[in-house]
């Protein structure tokens, strides 16, 4: 993390401009749960962010061992900034599925460009899952659903892993929706890297 020399300016925007933004909303499906595309975080964060004199910026860059890293820069109208470098997980291209290496890593870069925007600004997914909690009766076990589509979601949860989410991440969504896992598909997301 770089930050200039003087930052009261920023840090006093960034206050303001975490008071008033709203979580993004979940408006996206796959890997077995609904989430916020780094489109709805940037819709969602923009206007908030230039009402209080504050932008973002990403870029890719290289480190000194030849490693692709992200740059995700938070910037305020009066100079001030703060910065943070991180080296990109590697994308790779497994089983195929009809992608390309350039749609593999495009997709890397994307997932982790999400999780850096919304990190250096603070933004949270709304948490839909806990809206109909108390309104909803629970499921017993026996009318809950087992889940079955491991072989068609399995690129998509190896593109979760590789973008730094976590097989709890993949288990727990899979549970908010429903689903019950069976000791067999369990050990297979589990084998997932």
């Amino acid at each position: 993390m770089k930050i200039s020399d003087q930052v009261n300016e920023l840090f006093g925007a960034l206050s303001q401009f975490q008071g008033a933004l709203e979580n993004a909303p979940k408006d996206k499906a796959g890997h077995g749960y609904k989430y916020a595309d780094l489109a709805m975080c940037i819709n969602t964060a923009k206007p908030v962010l230039a009402a209080n004199g504050l932008a973002v910026s990403q870029m890719l860059g290289m480190n000194e061992h030849g490693k692709q890293t992200l740059i995700t820069i938070l910037t305020h109208s009066s100079g001030q900034y703060m910065m943070s470098e991180f080296v990109m997980v590697e994308a790779s291209l497994m089983g195929g599925a009809g992608k390309n290496p350039a749609q593999v890593l495009g997709s890397a870069i994307t997932y982790q460009r999400r999780y850096a925007y919304a990190a250096i600004i603070g933004l949270a997914q709304e948490d839909d899952d806990a809206h109909g909690v108390s309104s909803k009766p629970k499921k017993q076990d026996d009318q809950l659903n087992w889940y079955n589509s491991f072989d068609a979601d399995k690129e998509n949860m190896i593109a979760h892993l590789n973008g730094g989410g976590t097989h709890k991440d993949i288990f727990d969504n899979l549970a908010n929706q429903g689903f019950k896992i069976s000791k067999d598909v369990r050990e297979k997301i589990n084998s997932l890297k």
